[in-house]
């Protein structure tokens, strides 16, 4: 069970890396930084199962509920999104840009 566990770097670095992946960067709903930023709060420094990372995202968002007139389907589509960048941030996968300059 405790393989299976993702170890996710500091707040500043998965911010920086949730502005920079392709899932997160082109969202005009994430370009206020909030709800990245609540994000990655969550997630600094911590382990987490890959099964609690949607769940997390959830829970984080509803922080912004008021905030956000986002409807169900768009929330659930930025929450998919966010998962995916946030499970390789913590596999350590190379942003779409670092892949090019190799």
């Amino acid at each position: 069970m405790f393989a299976n566990m993702l170890n996710f770097p500091s707040k500043e670095a998965i911010s920086s890396y949730l502005e920079k992946h392709s899932r997160t960067k082109g969202d005009a709903r994430l370009q206020d930084k909030k709800i990245i930023n609540a994000v990655a709060q969550v997630f600094a420094n911590k382990k987490h199962h890959p099964t609690q990372i949607s769940p997390q995202v959830m829970l984080a968002m509803r922080c912004f509920s008021g905030e956000l007139t986002l409807s169900k389907e768009v929330q659930a589509k930025v929450r998919e999104n966010l998962t995916a960048a946030l499970n390789d941030c913590a596999t350590n996968k190379p942003l779409v840009e670092e892949k090019k300059a190799k």
